[in-house]
């Protein structure tokens, strides 16, 4: 086909323009709204409610001072006991993720093998098995970056899927030049290059942590917005009366040609956001049924990309071709729809709430046990956290972000008691359609939540504390660990600590909480009590699971 068909220098020009403009874009955007998003919880938080919650006191027993807690400290190669119930808690605990990604890689499996049709179909080329399954492997990278985002926690994990990846590469390059394949070693690693680095960059750019919430929201508005400021510059171009109102209309603004030429693309964008704000609305509203879940836009945004620039390299051999990537995200949608149908069918309906409390200024250390722990813990039941600015940014939500766009993020903040019941009753609790459970997170004001810590603590399965860096000048902390004390059955209860906890505090603060504890208590007729210390080194896959487990034995222990 001549490359100067308007049609397919559309497709192969203007399109991955497109999506290159609004990928540059999308990410600074991204940074400074999620950057104003994390100000506004901290502005808020710092604030006091007019009416506030006040904790019910308890009453205590001086008996209780002649009692000592213990502190029992386990190193992060030691495991826990696990009896049969904590042993299947744990197993799922371990392999589900592994099983949610199988069934976006059989999804992907689907995909490539559409596309690999396609690049063998639109060619001239005679079908060998080796070239068949040498381009299906070229075409399915995208499966190893969705086993890596979807199940692996572990550097040695990201390794291992990726590495295996490209050793089975190299085999079939050395296999297809044994066997006499028409193309060099260096064309077949040029087609990979082209086929899979650019969308690659983009895809890691928006999988960074500080921008995955939003990311996808973002980037979608973008590539609607600059679809708009396109099609303005092609409507005004081939239309000489129109060229002439806008050039009069800017001619009457003082501007010039490049003004006139700005003009024109600020139109367009313009017109377009609006349609891209009522897909952001949509994808709200998607996410608040349960039709979308975090997992599935951040992984689907990552297939749509992939099928537009492999489908746009096709259309050289012809401008239909670019329906290739169209089909084959198609079959990949009906894998997915029928592969989570299935396993729902084996899934038990049960939802084992985990509360998750931490030191905010641990920053990025916290976000990242916060991901080990939820990437497993989501599996088995919803997980609960008081929000901070060191997750705030993690775990937002579509309609918190929308909320804080449209100036509402107010009304995610919870004031009074009557709104903690409200929020606890309208929990995410059910499974979404990928057997997964949601993040809960509360905002509360700095008068509220106390309270709502305490109703927390005493409808969870289990709490982890990250106590990492905790020291005597971590107030919140510490009123924190007093409520644990007296609230939850410490048997359920998981403390992390590392070199940087001050263990000696730590010991001290629990013996007073303990000696103070109330009546009301669960753990007042308890004499023996025993709360855990689990020392974290790392989060090396060894670590994680011996964590998993103490955390598995904690929510199955009666």
């Amino acid at each position: 086909m001549n490359q100067t068909d308007p049609l397919t220098l559309a497709l192969t020009g203007q399109m991955p323009f497109i999506l290159i403009a609004a990928a540059i874009l999308a990410l600074p955007v991204s940074f400074i709204l999620l950057w104003l998003y994390r100000r506004a919880v901290i502005k808020s938080m710092l604030r006091s409610s007019a009416e506030g919650m006040q904790l019910k006191p308890g009453s205590t027993d001086l008996n209780k001072q002649a009692t000592r807690l213990k502190v029992k400290i386990v190193e992060a190669r030691q495991a826990a006991p696990c009896a049969s119930t904590c042993a299947d808690f744990l197993s799922k605990l371990q392999f589900y993720c592994w099983k949610n990604a199988l069934i976006y890689a059989k999804a992907g499996t689907a995909f490539t093998s559409v596309m690999t049709a396609a690049v063998l179909l639109s060619g001239t080329s005679d079908f060998f098995l080796i070239r068949t399954i040498l381009v299906f492997w070229v075409y399915a990278w995208p499966i190893v970056l969705t086993l890596n985002l979807l199940a692996a926690t572990a550097r040695k994990q990201l390794v291992f899927t990726s590495g295996g990846y490209f050793a089975v590469f190299i085999v079939l390059i050395v296999l297809a030049q044994l066997t006499g394949n028409d193309s060099s070693s260096s064309q077949i690693i040029q087609l990979w290059a082209i086929t899979n680095l650019p969308p690659t960059v983009l895809i890691l750019a928006f999988l960074a942590r500080p921008v995955r919430a939003v990311g996808p929201m973002v980037l979608s508005f973008m590539i609607i917005a600059l679809t708009g400021s396109v099609i303005a510059m092609l409507v005004v171009g081939s239309s000489d009366e129109a060229m002439r109102i806008i050039s009069a209309a800017a001619f009457d603004l003082g501007l010039q040609a490049s003004g006139t030429f700005m003009l024109i693309l600020i139109m367009g964008f313009m017109l377009f956001a609006i349609i891209g704000w009522l897909v952001v609305r949509l994808i709200r509203k998607g996410y608040q049924s349960g039709k979308l879940t975090d997992q599935s836009m951040t992984v689907d945004a990552m297939w749509i990309l992939f099928a537009v620039v492999q489908s746009t390299g096709l259309v050289f051999e012809g401008a239909g071709w670019i329906l290739s990537g169209v089909f084959a995200f198609i079959a990949y949608k009906i894998v997915i729809k029928h592969g989570f149908k299935v396993l729902s069918l084996k899934t038990e309906a049960q939802n084992t709430r985990l509360l998750l409390l931490r030191v905010f200024s641990l920053g990025k250390r916290s976000e990242q046990l916060f991901n080990a722990i939820t990437k497993h813990w989501r599996s088995v039941g919803s997980v609960q956290l008081i929000s901070g600015p060191d997750l705030a940014t993690t775990t937002v939500e579509p309609h918190e972000f929308i909320d804080f766009l449209s100036g509402k993020l107010s009304r995610q903040f919870i004031a009074s008691q009557q709104q903690l019941d409200q929020r606890l009753s309208g929990l995410d609790t059910p499974q979404d359609f990928d057997g997964r459970y949601r993040v809960n997170d509360f905002f509360c004001f700095d008068n509220t939540w106390e309270a709502v810590l305490s109703q927390l603590v005493s409808s969870t399965n289990a709490v982890v504390m990250d106590l990492r860096g905790f020291s005597s000048s971590q107030s919140g902390c510490i009123r924190e660990l007093y409520e644990l004390v007296n609230v939850a059955p410490l048997h359920r209860v998981v403390l992390v600590v590392d070199n940087t906890t001050d263990l000696a505090f730590l010991r001290q603060l629990l013996q007073q909480s303990w000696q103070n504890i109330h009546r009301e208590s669960p753990n007042f007729k308890t004499d023996n009590a025993e709360i855990l210390l689990f020392t974290l080194s790392d989060l090396a896959a060894a670590t994680l699971a011996n964590l998993l487990s103490w955390l598995s034995r904690a929510a199955t222990t009666k």
